[in-house]
């Protein structure tokens, strides 16, 4: 991936979370590009600290923009680039089965991370509450993570 294709996508993700998706959602529930994004930006870019450092910054950055508690989407994605990372050297990329459900797993590391910081700032969600909504957000994140892979990772596979 170039630098070019990772700075649109993060971008991108920044410009369309707050403005296009709330469009496009099924209910509650609909994919968050910053955290699909990163997982593709950590899996394909050459250069996987720029990647984490470019995530950060758009995390803190939709987190000013767009939620009360800037420092908990920061460290959520922080947390997602670590996992991408661990994981990319344990298992293979290639294989959509395990590229799938990691994303799911990883939907849940992010808002259930998400959540911990709104508690601590005192926001009354419960944690049954956050629960009760994974699974939409993680079939949201699976479908996104489904047309990333199709449109980039496939593309590599076939490549190599």
């Amino acid at each position: 991936m170039k630098t070019g294709v990772m700075a649109a996508i993060f971008a991108a993700a920044f410009f369309l979370q707050g403005t296009a998706v709330p469009a496009f959602a099924f209910g509650p529930f609909g994919p968050d590009l910053l955290l699909c994004g990163t997982v593709l930006a950590v899996v394909m870019y050459e250069n996987t600290g720029a990647a984490i450092v470019t995530a950060v910054f758009t995390a803190v950055a939709q987190g000013i923009c767009f939620s009360s508690c800037p420092a908990s989407e920061a460290a959520s994605i922080f947390l997602v680039c670590l996992a991408v990372i661990f994981a990319g050297r344990v298992f293979s990329w290639e294989s959509p089965v395990f590229l799938f459900s990691f994303t799911a797993a990883i939907t849940l590391l992010h808002n259930l991370t998400l959540w911990a910081g709104q508690a601590l700032m005192g926001a009354p969600y419960t944690f049954l509450y956050a629960l009760r909504l994974q699974p939409g957000y993680m079939l949201c994140n699976t479908a996104l993570m489904a047309l990333l892979y199709f449109a980039f990772m496939k593309e590599r596979k076939a490549g190599s």
